[in-house]
């Protein structure tokens, strides 16, 4: 071994001691006794390259808005790496991560929480069973510009509370942040603390309250309704299923949900702002289960994680819904490591579905060769739901999965959530509801010429109040191929789908404020729809679609890399949806002269990643061996992207 890799060993040695602690059984920020996170800080929003700064850092609760971390880092466009090492006793932990932008956090290796896109500061939870001993935490930051907030937190969350109560965290602020002030058992959510607080050591206003319970339920159809005065969301197994986190008069929202028998656990989450403060939730079985499909699945069984080769076993599976954890779907199929492919058509009547998959761990759905839930990665039990329109008639559906370790889950259902919407002919259709969350059926079904409303104090029509109101508008448009640009001004929130897609969401109270999204688009049809909701004051709706720009080439980038010269050459992959495809299988190469190679004309879908750049993966090999490597994020490697019209550089130095 040489110096200089003695020299870079010990140095790793130091950082390993530096970096372990332990982590307390209450509420912590990030930090502890050993001085702290590794931060490593770039110059870019794409923890590309070698870092422009590297410290120790005491806590990961930064707010830089108005500045930068250091005098090397921009004040906009940078990003930060944390790393750590901890050690825990045995319980159940929620983390929780406030940023402004994009943020990861991986526990462990396992990516729990994936919010890698601009936003303000906004608080995302995830919550682990973890075992007595180390545990590894990596949180990835990355700010665009404006605000710039980094937090993380963590705290442990008690055992389960008695049979028949639900255990209820109580918390002196609006936004479920930091530590409860009061835990206490309720035996039911039916409160009405209109003039008072829940407990002398909560506020009267500005409170917040998260509730959870597991429950027995026979199998069937159920209704769960809320009463709130102001927010709530429900959660059923961990899915969302109500979402009104908005202030509001009390008002009751319901959700009907079909239910295996067995245990389910129930999650309801409630903020109180001001006036009022009612918080209740019911339910009841409604009707029996949905029957089982007539027909079977065609399931592909292979002895490796990832549908390559032969199957070792085809077989007639009735439904999708099987845990081997434990055990194997069959003997010649082993416990860990396998993969399967179920295919079949099936007849549905016309109307909009809503498809569950339920997983541990990677997943892919793709209904009639679309794909709609793409969760190909290792993890926990975890539930993904996909909405579609379909007409009357056969409706093919194709669900792949693999397995790792661990636990074994694959399930996945279906149910008709409504009727499909009539496409538009010329004019807007629009939707008006007498509440501000689009519920129930509309009080008002018209046909719009153009979305340019300036309501002031008043209102759309005499059977819609002038507040908290909302509006659903959709049309099918035809246009050209090119560049447009998506305006809108409106007071208060707007959510904006463009072919499906949602491709801007202000859900929130604001004066009239205008937004500005572009996107690429291709000749031909396109259905669009915004939502919009009007809370208090005044109320004004516009939507303007221009073209900014013709028919452009496809965007392209360059990638510049280096290795030694003579007998080195280059293998690139490009990510397309969840599968890494070989741009030349033969490479590229060798490399001759000084051993820089510039590659030209990779493509990037801006569309998808806009500036940040598709990713990538680029691998150097010598004498058949590879000796360097970025862009494989699932082996723990940086993330390289290439920017469209750009030359991007490999973060190795030329020889």
């Amino acid at each position: 071994m040489n110096a200089k890799r003695l020299r870079m060993v010990g140095f790793a040695v130091l950082l390993l001691v530096a970096v372990t602690a332990a982590a307390s059984a209450g509420p912590r920020s990030a930090a502890a006794d050993d001085g702290g996170w590794l931060g490593e800080y770039y110059a870019n929003p794409y923890l590309m390259g070698p870092p422009a700064l590297i410290r120790q850092d005491a806590t990961i609760n930064f707010d830089w808005s108005g500045s930068s971390p250091a005098p090397q880092i921009p004040q906009d466009n940078f990003s930060v790496r944390w790393t750590r090492t901890l050690t825990f006793d045995a319980g159940r932990y929620r983390f929780t991560t406030e940023t402004d932008d994009g943020v990861r956090l991986f526990l462990d290796g396992q990516l729990i929480i994936d919010r890698w896109h601009d936003q303000a500061a906004t608080v995302y939870n995830a919550e682990r069973d973890l075992g007595a001993g180390q545990h590894s935490l990596r949180m990835e930051y990355y700010q665009a510009s404006g605000g710039a907030v980094a937090r993380l937190s963590w705290t442990r969350v008690d055992g389960p509370p008695p049979q028949g109560a639900w255990r209820g965290e109580y918390f002196a602020n609006p936004s479920l942040s930091g530590s409860p002030a009061l835990l206490r058992n309720d035996a039911d959510i039916n409160f009405d603390w209109s003039g008072s607080s829940p407990a002398p050591q909560i506020p009267q206003d500005n409170f917040s309250v998260r509730w959870t319970r597991t429950l027995s339920f026979d199998g069937g159809r159920y209704r769960f309704t809320t009463t709130t005065d102001d927010g709530v969301r429900l959660f059923l197994d961990g899915q969302l299923i109500i979402d009104q986190w908005h202030e509001q008069a009390t008002t009751a929202t319901n959700a009907e949900r079909d239910l295996g028998a067995g245990q389910h656990s129930l999650r309801m989450e409630y903020y109180q702002a001001s006036g009022g403060a009612v918080a209740r939730l019911t339910w009841t079985r409604v009707g029996p289960p949905p029957p089982p499909p007539p027909t079977a699945w065609r399931g592909e069984y292979f002895a490796n994680p990832s549908l390559y080769g032969s199957p070792a076993l085809v077989r007639d599976d009735p439904t999708i819904n099987f845990d081997w954890s434990g055990g194997s779907p069959a003997p010649q199929i082993p416990q860990y490591n396998f993969s399967v492919r179920w295919t079949r058509s099936l007849p549905l009547d016309a109307g909009r579905y809503r498809f569950t998959t339920t997983t541990d761990d990677g997943v892919r759905l793709y209904l009639d060769g679309q794909l709609i839930i793409d969760q190909w990665r290792e993890q926990p039990p975890t539930s993904y739901s996909a909405e579609r329109d379909l007409g009357a008639g056969q409706h093919s559906l194709r669900m792949e999965y693999y397995q790792a370790f661990g636990g074994a889950v694959a399930r996945l259902t279906w149910t008709r959530v409504g009727p499909p919407p009539p496409p538009p002919q010329g004019p807007w259709r629009g939707e008006y509801f007498t509440n501000p969350s689009l519920s129930g059926p509309p009080a008002l079904v018209r046909d719009d010429a153009d979305i340019n409303f300036n309501w002031g104090l008043g209102s759309p029509a005499p059977q819609i109040p002038p507040d908290n109101f909302s509006v659903r508008w959709t049309r099918t448009i035809s246009l050209s191929g090119g560049r447009y640009r998506f305006r809108t001004t409106t007071d208060d929130g707007v959510r904006l789908t463009v072919d499906g897609r949602l491709v801007m969401s202000r859900w929130y109270d604001m004066a009239a404020t205008t937004f500005n999204v572009y996107l690429d688009l291709g000749a031909g049809n396109h259905t669009v729809r915004m939502e919009y909701f009007e809370h208090l004051g005044y109320a004004s709706a516009q939507l303007s679609i221009d073209k900014v720009q013709p028919d452009k080439p496809a965007a392209v980038g360059n990638i510049v890399t280096c290795a030694r010269p003579g007998d080195s050459w280059v293998r690139i992959y490009r990510l397309d949806g969840s599968t890494w495809a070989d741009t030349n299988p033969k490479g590229y190469g060798p490399i001759g002269g000084d051993g820089r190679l510039k590659l030209d004309g990779f493509t990037v879908d801006v569309n998808r990643y806009g500036s940040a750049g598709q990713p990538y993966r680029v691998e150097v090999w010598t004498d058949g061996v590879r000796v360097r490597s970025v862009g494989n994020t699932a082996a723990g490697e940086a993330p390289f992207r290439v920017r469209a019209w750009a030359d991007n550089y490999t973060p190795w130095s030329c020889p």
